[in-house]
């Protein structure tokens, strides 16, 4: 178990292919698997999830640990929203964690209802327009899936307050990876 983080520096072929990578450096702090990293969109910062019950959030510059949000349970995942200012979180546990990166702060922590380990999130690339009390605003939305087989759709609305906009069964024993696709992605001829 690599508790490790270590960044490369990629070089590229005239096409853009990668031809080779060399260490520029390993981030060390975490003391438990590191089980996802999400690099925020400037590429300057990154914050990681471990089984160690952290997410780190790493300046990338200068190769040093920012700050660490502390979680109950072992963190399986972790993705970044509201212009690299909020993370979303989950693990093992039965909490999906939302965290002011800015401060390092929990802003609010809800029941997943997932009756095993949750393996990780993603995040749609792009906000959905949603309906709240009759009210339309562009929402991130984040989709956790685990073991019991459930893959869930939350609503991760600027007011801090998180739900359930649709879950659905995928398979038993459950999936281990989900990709969110753009809808103008299509598969073949």
């Amino acid at each position: 178990k690599d508790s490790t983080i270590t960044i490369y520096d990629l070089k590229y072929d005239a096409k853009g292919r990668a031809v080779s990578a060399e260490c520029s450096y390993i981030l060390e702090g975490h003391r438990d698997l590191v089980d996802r990293c999400c690099v925020f969109s400037a590429d300057t910062r990154m914050i990681s999830a471990s089984w160690d019950k952290t997410c780190k959030i790493w300046d990338l510059e200068t190769a040093t640990c920012l700050f660490t949000c502390k979680d109950d349970n072992k963190v399986r995942g972790v993705a970044v929203y509201d212009n690299d200012t909020k993370a979303v979180c989950c693990g093992s546990g039965q909490y999906l964690s939302i965290w002011d990166i800015s401060t390092g702060l929990l802003v609010n922590r809800v029941d997943m209802e997932h009756r095993a380990t949750v393996w990780g999130l993603c995040l749609m690339s792009q906000t959905v327009r949603l309906s709240n009390d009759g009210v339309w605003s562009d929402t991130h939305v984040a989709i956790t899936y685990s073991g019991d087989g459930f893959v869930k759709f939350w609503a991760l609305t600027p007011e801090d307050e998180r739900e359930i906009v649709h879950a659905r069964r995928a398979f038993d024993p459950g999936p281990m990876c989900v990709a969110v696709v753009p809808p103008s992605f299509q598969l073949g001829n």
